[in-house]
Parts: C-alpha cells; structure tokens; sequence
C-alpha cells in the first residue's frame, strides 16, 4: 500500500485508513452492531489497513471502546488517529474545546486505552 512520510515528524502513513465513526453508532448510522465493528476493524488490519481513525466524540466514546476491544493482541500492529478539542455534555451538546491541556489528557488517555472525556 502507499505511503506518506508526515513533514517534519517524519513518520510514515499508509494514504488509506479505516474510519470508525458509524462504530459508534448514533442518529445517523443508527445502532452499532459491535461484533461486526470489531470483526471490520481485524479483517482490516489483516488486509493491511493499518491506520484506525477514531475521535471521542464518535458515539460519545463507544467507538473507542468497540476499537479497544478489536485491537486486543494486535495493537502494534495499527496506527490510531483521533482528534481533539471535543468535549460533550450528555448525549447531544457537542462543543470545540481546544486547549492545550485538553489535547495533553486526550493524547495521554488514548495511548493508555481509555476512553477520554476531558
């Protein structure tokens, strides 16, 4: 698969990567069956897509968790992506909330695995 290297960093990405916004399920991807999303996101690594998009607020978490769990034994294997400055209340008031300490705790929580809702 192609690849790019990223400016300074130097780091090396495939230019394909699975999105996991509907793992999360919501209004408009509806209900998340989870065992295809994790079943999706392994066939995906096995098939050599090795970069996972996620964000906290995809299902206000569940996607994360769904990926948690899909990722299990195979984790070094993947490169994961998130973004930040999203923060929520509840289940419906999305709001940008771009700190610095909010992207230090998001990048911290994601490498340990845990969901983060700073």
């Amino acid at each position: 698969m192609r690849q790019l290297k990223m400016n300074k960093s130097g780091i090396i990405i495939p230019v394909m990567s699975l999105g996991t916004w509907a793992f999360g399920g919501d209004a408009i991807w509806g209900k998340t069956d989870e065992m295809q999303a994790i079943d999706t996101a392994r066939r995906a690594v096995e098939m050599g897509i090795v970069q996972i998009d996620t964000a906290p607020a995809y299902g206000m978490g569940k996607s994360e968790e769904i990926l948690g769990e899909a990722l299990k034994g195979i984790r070094d294997k993947v490169i994961l992506s998130t973004k930040c400055g999203l923060s929520w209340e509840g289940v419906i008031a999305v709001w940008v909330w771009l700190v610095i300490l909010q992207i230090t705790l998001t990048v911290w929580f994601m490498a340990k695995g845990i969901t983060c809702r700073v």
